[in-house]
C-alpha cells in the first residue's frame, strides 16, 4: 500500500510542475484518493501535530470562511468562487501536512525530479520554435510574441508559474550545499526567466540572490560562510554569463538581451501600452495602473471587513473578481484586518521557520523552502499565483517541513510544554483530540 501512495504522490507533483493548470480532473482523482488515504491512517493511528500548525490552518481557514460570508451578504456574484482555495484545500493540506511525516523524503525526490523535466521541457521546446519546429500542444508551451522580446522567439510554458518558487528553491539549496546538481538546476532555472521574458520571473530572479543573503543573516549562519555561499552563487551567475555570450554568439546580442530585460521591466509597471516590433500591443502596465484606482475607489466604502471574497470593484467596465494586483485586491476584498491576517499568516510561517533553522541548520531544504515561499509572495504582487492549488504547495511545503522539523527535536510525538496536540482517533475519549 505504501508503494501506492509513494506512486500517487509522484504523479501528483508530476502534474502540479509539469501540467500547472492541465489535466485538473487527473489531480482531483489523485488528490481525493490521497485525502482519503490520509484521513484513514488519522483515524486509525496516533499522529502528533505542533501547536503553530493547527492554529495556523484555524487562522487561514477562519479568515477564508469570515471573508465568504461578508461576500454573501454583501450579495457578490462570486461570493462562492473561492471556498475551493480558502475553505477546501487548506483542509485538505491539514490533514496531508499531519500525516505526511512518512513522505517527506518522497516529496524531496519528487519535487527534484519534476522541476528537471519541467525546465527540460521548457528549454528543449524553446529551441525547437526558435528553429521553426512545432512543439507538441500537450506540453503547454507555446510562441508568445507578445511583450518585451529579447531578439528571439519568447515561449510561453503554464508551469512557469510554479518555476518561480522552485527555481529560487534550488538556489537556496545550491547556496548551503554547494552540490552540482542544484547548480544545473538553478543556471537552467535562469534561463527559462529569460526564455519567457515574464516580469515576475525575472524579478524573482533578480532578488532571489538578496533574499538568500538577508535570510541567512536572520538565521544567525556564519558571516564566513555567508561570504563563501555568496562566492558561490556570483561564481554561478559568472558562468551563466559566459554561457549566455556564448549562445549569443556576438556581444550585442547580449547587451540587447540585456537592454529588453530592463525594458520588460520598466514598462510592465508603467501607464501605458507598449508595441513590440511584431506590432503587438501588452497593455499589462496600464491595466494595473488602473487596477490600483479601481480597487482602491472599491476599497474605501468598506476599509475594515472589505467587501468579501469574489467582489468586484464598483467603476470599471472590466468584469470578473480576479486582479492581476493580489494584495490590492485582498485589502477591497477583506479590508485591512483580512489584509493584516493574510500577511501575517505568510510570516509567520517565515518567523517560525527561521526559528527552527536556527536550532538545526543542517535542515535545508527548510530553509530553501523559506526562500521559496518569499520569491512567490513577491510574485504574488502581480499576478493571484497563491489562488491555485498547484501553487500553494510552497506554503503547505513550508508547513510540513516545520512540523516535522519540531516533532524531530521534541523526538516525535512527546508532549514538552504543551508544544504540541496530540492527534489521537484510535478511542473516541483520546485525550486532546483535534
Amino acid at each position: 500500500m505504501l508503494k501506492i501512495v509513494k506512486l500517487m504522490i509522484w504523479s501528483l507533483i508530476f502534474f502540479m510542475i509539469v501540467f500547472n493548470g492541465k489535466y485538473t480532473m487527473i489531480k482531483y482523482g489523485l488528490v481525493g484518493a490521497l485525502f482519503l488515504f490520509s484521513l484513514f491512517k488519522l483515524l486509525f493511528d496516533k499522529y502528533y501535530a505542533n501547536k503553530f500548525i493547527v492554529k495556523w490552518f484555524v487562522l487561514y481557514i477562519c479568515s477564508g470562511f469570515l471573508a465568504t460570508i461578508i461576500s454573501l451578504f454583501n450579495q457578490n456574484q462570486g461570493a462562492t468562487a473561492f471556498i475551493t482555495v480558502t475553505l477546501f484545500e487548506p483542509f485538505i493540506y491539514l490533514v496531508f501536512v499531519i500525516e505526511s511525516k512518512k513522505h517527506i523524503e518522497t516529496i524531496k525526490k519528487a519535487l527534484f525530479n519534476c522541476t528537471v523535466v519541467a525546465i527540460s521541457i521548457n528549454l528543449l521546446c524553446t529551441v525547437l520554435i526558435n528553429l521553426g519546429i512545432n512543439t507538441p500542444n500537450f506540453l503547454g508551451v507555446g510562441a508568445n510574441y507578445g511583450g518585451v522580446t529579447g531578439g528571439f522567439i519568447k515561449t510561453s510554458s503554464s508551469n512557469i508559474p510554479m518555476l518561480m518558487s522552485l527555481v529560487p528553491l534550488y538556489i537556496a539549496l545550491y547556496s548551503l550545499e554547494g552540490r552540482k546538481k542544484y547548480l544545473f538546476l538553478s543556471v537552467g532555472g535562469v534561463l527559462c526567466a529569460i526564455i519567457t521574458m515574464r516580469t515576475a520571473f525575472i524579478l524573482v530572479m533578480l532578488f532571489t540572490p538578496l533574499i538568500i543573503f538577508v535570510l541567512k543573516i536572520f538565521c544567525g549562519i556564519h558571516t564566513c560562510k555567508i561570504r563563501f555561499t555568496t562566492n558561490k552563487l556570483i561564481t554561478a551567475i559568472f558562468i551563466f554569463v559566459i554561457f549566455t555570450c556564448f549562445i549569443s554568439l556576438k556581444w550585442s546580442t547580449f547587451t540587447h538581451l540585456t537592454d529588453a530585460i530592463i525594458n520588460k521591466i520598466i514598462v510592465s509597471f508603467r501607464d501605458a501600452n507598449y508595441t513590440n516590433e511584431y506590432g503587438v500591443v501588452d497593455a499589462g502596465g496600464s491595466i494595473r495602473h488602473q487596477q490600483i484606482q479601481d480597487l482602491l475607489y472599491t476599497w474605501k466604502f468598506k476599509p475594515l471587513l472589505g467587501w468579501g471574497d469574489g467582489a468586484e470593484v464598483l467603476n470599471s467596465e472590466r468584469a470578473g473578481y480576479m486582479y492581476e494586483l493580489s494584495y490590492f485586491q485582498v485589502l477591497m476584498q477583506r479590508g485591512l484586518i483580512g489584509l493584516s491576517l493574510y500577511i501575517s499568516c505568510f510570516s509567520s510561517i517565515i518567523y517560525k521557520g527561521i526559528q527552527e533553522f536556527k536550532r538545526n541548520q543542517s535542515n535545508t531544504h527548510l530553509f530553501a523552502a523559506m526562500v521559496g515561499i518569499i520569491t512567490i509572495l513577491i510574485a504574488n504582487a502581480t499576478n493571484p499565483y497563491l489562488m491555485s492549488f498547484d501553487q500553494s504547495y510552497i506554503i503547505f511545503w513550508n508547513l510540513m517541513l516545520i512540523n516535522q522539523a519540531i516533532l524531530k527535536r521534541n523526538n516525535i510525538g512527546v508532549i514538552k510544554n504543551n508544544e504540541h496536540k496530540v492527534i489521537n482517533c484510535q478511542h473516541a475519549g483520546a485525550s486532546n483530540p483535534i
